[in-house]
């Protein structure tokens, strides 16, 4: 996906942005620093537990607990405060980037968590974000 499709389809959840953020790659999306194939979301409790109960959407629990659901494109995750993990939504909203009134996680906060994953796809993000960092 590229920018427009993909704020598209984040918008097209009619989510209120205080409901959920932006989480992964979608900020490198937004800034038009790469395509994405898939849109990763945090939202609230009240929010995931609606969804859930939609089933058109299938839910899956990770190796590390967490509780994830899906459909098409898009994974949506649970607020971590939910599950007792770090950080929170509200943490994660504390530092956000609005981008076509669409709440991201920072970059900051992507370089972070590809660091403690560590995949090779994550380096390259990392190396992608460090050069348009420098422009």
């Amino acid at each position: 996906m590229n920018k427009s499709s993909y704020i598209k389809a984040v918008k097209d959840l009619k989510l209120s942005p205080e409901d959920y953020i932006v989480i992964g790659s979608g900020i490198l999306v937004a800034l038009e620093i790469r395509e994405a194939d898939d849109v990763d979301i945090v939202v609230s409790k009240s929010v995931f537990e609606r969804i859930s109960a939609n089933k058109e959407w299938s839910k899956k629990i990770l190796e590390d607990g967490t509780i994830v659901l899906f459909k098409g494109y898009y994974e949506i995750g649970l607020d971590r405060a939910a599950q007792k993990a770090q950080p929170t939504l509200k943490e994660l909203q504390d530092d956000q980037v609005i981008v076509d009134g669409i709440p991201f996680i920072n970059l900051n906060q992507v370089i972070d968590l590809k660091q403690k994953r560590g995949l090779d796809k994550d380096v390259r993000d990392i190396g992608l974000i460090e050069t348009y960092l420098k422009q």
